[in-house]
């Protein structure tokens, strides 16, 4: 479990997102202060292209080599405990009736003059907010499951243990 202190990121609507390479960990902190909207690793530059093969060579099964180390420990601060209260806690009662899952200022279309004059009615502007955020949610969800799926096809895939210790926790 990481103790870095996480501050909140300023809200801002999903327009850009930004794909650095994870063989270069130099850009990971430039990435994060940078104008982008979404920021991700990505995972097929994350070993150079010549050595990606060796990967996958038997002969290498069981030597873990430290390839993928440096990607896994720069990221490592990174990652977020679902059980730490200060993310989420969920013994807390929520109403989706009369509550925004997330702020109104994350919601695109009620930037939008249209919607606006339309959602009048505050329960109906919560109603359509979280319809939004579950359907966005959803959409997450369904590419994770995609995600892990791979994941799960590189780890019988790749003979290294380093490889696959990352791969498993895409």
């Amino acid at each position: 479990m990481s103790f870095t202190i996480i501050e909140q990121a300023t809200s801002r609507l999903q327009r850009s997102e930004l794909a650095v390479p994870g063989s270069n960990t130099s850009l990971f902190e430039k990435a994060a202060k940078g104008a982008a909207d979404i920021i991700f690793l990505d995972l097929e530059d994350a070993v150079a292209p010549d050595d990606f093969e060796s990967m996958l060579d038997l002969d290498r099964y069981g030597a873990r080599s430290s390839a993928f180390d440096k990607i896994i420990s720069a990221t490592h601060d990174h990652f977020w405990d679902p059980l730490d209260k200060r993310y989420i806690d969920f013994d807390e009662p929520f109403d989706m009736d009369n509550t925004m899952i997330l702020p109104e200022t994350m919601i695109g279309a009620l930037q939008l003059d249209y919607v606006n004059a339309i959602l009048t009615d505050p329960k109906e502007r919560i109603r359509f907010a979280n319809a939004q955020t579950l359907r966005t949610f959803s959409s997450i969800l369904h590419g994770e499951q995609g995600a892990l799926n791979l994941s799960a096809s590189l780890c019988h895939v790749l003979k290294d243990q380093g490889a696959q210790e990352y791969a498993a926790n895409q």
